[in-house]
């Protein structure tokens, strides 16, 4: 079973800050102040006193204070889609390719356990 990794804070954001954080499951409590919210393939959402979003999103979720604004947020991380796993494998194909073409023939790109079971 797979974890997730949460975490919890709570921050006074000044005036005309933005703040953001990336891909995950965000619950965005607005404690006092205004606060304006968006990411992409959102609408701009303000929250005001009281007022929670409940979001989960790939891109970045940026915060920006309206006026002077205490807010609570929770977050958890969330893995990399499956339409990810081909770009993120195809990188470290790319990276071993180049190690081996750095490296000369005497090293594999796959590492010296390819070497052991071929001998």
């Amino acid at each position: 079973m797979l974890r997730r990794k949460s975490e919890e804070m709570k921050m006074h954001i000044e005036k005309g800050r933005v703040v953001s954080w990336g891909r995950g499951e965000y619950v965005v409590n607005c404690i006092r102040g205004s606060l304006w919210i968006t990411w992409p393939g959102s609408g701009d959402i303000i929250l005001r006193d009281g007022d929670e979003l409940a979001v989960r999103q790939q891109g970045k979720l940026c915060v920006t204070s309206l006026n002077n604004a205490f807010v609570q947020i929770q977050r958890k991380a969330i893995l990399p889609c499956l339409k990810d796993l081909p770009r993120i494998a195809a990188e470290k194909l790319f990276k071993s390719i180049l190690n081996y073409a750095k490296d000369g023939e005497n090293n594999s790109a796959f590492g010296e356990s390819v070497h052991s079971i071929i001998r």
